[in-house]
């Protein structure tokens, strides 16, 4: 592989930036691939000041949504390893996720209103 994703959005947000490049039409989100990159920059920058890691686990508890590809996004930007955790998952089961899957602590990412689950290993 020659390029990591977010190297890959980083080029093509450079080369296409007007162009458009997430549309989710139950959210009404019509995004460019300026747009993305600039909400994936975000959300990197807002996990490395949590003390991210590279190889540090972020885990996301979402449907399919915009924001679960800007995680994708910012997750490599910062060299996490994206952790998909069942949306069909009730509450009560998700009390067992850290235990199965080696992730320490969890704090909100207040971009989007969804918990991010970080560990190291």
């Amino acid at each position: 592989m020659e390029a990591t994703i977010g190297a890959y959005l980083d080029d093509i947000a450079r080369r296409n930036g007007a162009r458009e490049a997430l549309v989710v039409p139950h959210q009404r989100v019509r995004w460019t691939y300026a747009q993305l990159k600039a909400r994936s920059d975000e959300l990197a920058a807002g996990l490395l000041s949590l003390g991210l890691e590279p190889g540090d686990r972020v885990g996301i508890w979402a449907l399919n949504c915009a924001e679960w590809v800007v995680a994708q996004f910012a997750t490599s930007q910062s060299r996490a390893i994206l952790v998909n955790i069942n949306p069909a998952y009730r509450t009560s089961e998700l009390e067992h996720v850290p235990a199965h899957r080696p992730m320490q602590r969890t704090r909100p990412c207040n971009a989007f209103q969804v918990e991010v689950t970080t560990s190291r290993c």
